[in-house]
């Protein structure tokens, strides 16, 4: 297929080819180059934005604060919605871009998924950080956006109107995280083994959260 079109175009529901530069289907392909992306990857998701965030605007480390967790909602409660906002996008950021470049190093759909779990992984096993990290439904929903596009913005309806009616943003993000398999084993099935890795990994991080939901001791998202 040409250089920088996967999948099939006349498939539904991708944007990749039409995001991706074509100045940059020059870049070098083979199995180093397919491993180094997949390295670059799990380095970018590992970039601790709510950390970075956190200590270069109000000197303050979020792991220590609040929640704990460095994601955009502790962000978001403790230094205010606007800074969190920049590292909610940041996050996804770190999952996109990666997985929009995969197809001109090796233009397969399970490599896609590869650098897809490549990122999630860097995210919520930072290298940075000795190897802990986030929850990571911020950079699943970058990575699953360039994959299945469809899916994730229905999942981004079902995370609001769940988030509207308990104000609760770990409940609205494990509804919208068990949606997505289910999603995309209807719109991509070629990507449903990625979709099943990133949602029972989110479920696994969020178990504490599930302990407290279920004891109704889950705070809400303020």
């Amino acid at each position: 297929p040409e250089a920088g079109r996967w999948p099939d175009p006349k498939r539904k529901g991708t944007f990749l080819p039409d995001c991706v530069p074509r100045a940059c289907t020059g870049l070098a392909k083979g199995p180093m180059s397919a491993a180094v992306l997949v390295v670059l990857a799990y380095l970018a998701g590992s970039v601790p934005t709510g950390v970075i965030a956190g200590v270069l605007w109000r000197d303050v480390d979020v792991r220590e604060a609040g929640s704990g967790n460095i994601g955009a909602t502790n962000v978001a409660r403790l230094l205010g919605w606007r800074l969190g906002s920049l590292v909610l996008v940041v996050d996804i950021l770190k999952g996109l871009l990666p997985v929009l470049v995969s197809p001109l190093v090796l233009d397969a759909p399970w490599y896609a998924g590869l650098v897809a779990l490549a990122a999630f992984t860097g995210h919520c096993a930072s290298v940075f950080l000795a190897f802990r990290g986030g929850k990571g439904i911020a950079t699943a929903t970058g990575a699953m956006l360039a994959l299945t596009p469809a899916a994730v913005l229905l999942c981004m309806v079902v995370w609001g109107g769940v988030f509207a009616w308990r104000k609760t943003s770990s409940l609205a993000g494990l509804a919208a995280a068990a949606l997505l398999p289910f999603l995309v084993g209807w719109l991509h099935p070629e990507m449903l083994w990625v979709s099943l890795a990133l949602t029972l990994a989110i479920v696994i991080r969020h178990i504490p959260n599930i302990k407290r939901l279920l004891s109704g001791t889950e705070a809400p998202t303020r």
